[in-house]
Formats: C-alpha cells, structure tokens, sequence
C-alpha cells in the first residue's frame, strides 16, 4: 500500500460525526462519516457504523456510487457488497484509517 500519507486518521484520530475523505489512489474523493470515535494509533478499518456520503473518483466508484447516502454497520459489510462485483474482489483497504483524512 505505501508510506501513510501525513495527517491521516491513523495519526490524529476521529469524533464522532466526523466526515474522513480518502486521501489515496485506491479511495480518492470516498467520504464517509462515522459514528464512533476513531482512535489514533491505528492504521485499520474504521470501527463502528458509518455513512457513505461521496463515492469518490477511485477504481472501485463506479461500485461505491449504487451505495451512496447508505448506512453500514461495519466497515466489512461495505466491502462485501463491493467485492461482489467483476474485478473488485481486491477492495480491501479503502475504509482504513491510514488512508482517511478528517474533513
């Protein structure tokens, strides 16, 4: 994946309600707002449920745009509906904390 950009939630962490923008080529332009705090320290998956606000421009938008204005208990269950679709079997990373900025 690459060297975790400055200032990313891994580094400065989430309130909740906060609005976290994807800052990498594989998540450009997602947004999402969680509903949990998001903890710093950590580079994985945002905790807790979430909106989906934006699908942004990246390889899997297409995709994450059928989900817009959903809501998602996990992190995982966004991804599964994702990687149902012909070549998205590898979206994995897009909802990690190390590749979120808080907006």
């Amino acid at each position: 994946m690459g060297m975790t950009p400055p200032g990313t939630v891994k580094e400065t962490g989430a309130a909740p309600g906060s609005v976290l923008e994807g800052v990498k080529k594989h998540n450009a332009g997602l947004r999402v707002k969680v509903h949990r705090r998001q903890p710093a320290g950590d580079g994985g998956q945002i905790d807790g449920s979430f909106e989906l606000l934006e699908a942004g421009t990246s390889t899997y938008a297409r995709y994450l745009l059928l989900h817009e204005g959903e809501a998602f208990s996990t992190a995982n269950e966004l991804l599964d509906e994702i990687r149902r679709h012909p070549g998205a079997g590898k979206c994995t990373h897009i909802l990690n904390r190390n590749s979120l900025k808080v907006v």
